[in-house]
């Protein structure tokens, strides 16, 4: 290693989680935590399971055929 030179880097949180990282190759990454990785796992899954029962729906009203319910049919300005 170079003097004043940083090949890599871990930043931890207080619990000694590694929350992010550097090197001059990749530049700073972030590191989820393992409540953020499952929070974001939950909230993938509530997504994925409404957009199929809204997709189920549109094709049960039969005013669209599947191949064209699409998520820019989804109305998100509430």
């Amino acid at each position: 290693m170079q003097r004043n030179k940083i090949n890599y880097m871990q930043v931890k949180d207080g619990r000694g989680n590694e929350i992010a990282s550097f090197s001059p190759n990749k530049g700073w990454t972030s590191v989820a935590t393992s409540a953020e990785s499952a929070r974001s796992s939950e909230f993938n899954t509530l997504y994925i399971n409404t957009w199929n029962a809204l997709k189920a729906e549109a094709k049960k009203a039969s005013y669209v055929s599947d191949k064209n319910v699409t998520k820019n049919m989804i109305d998100t300005s509430i």
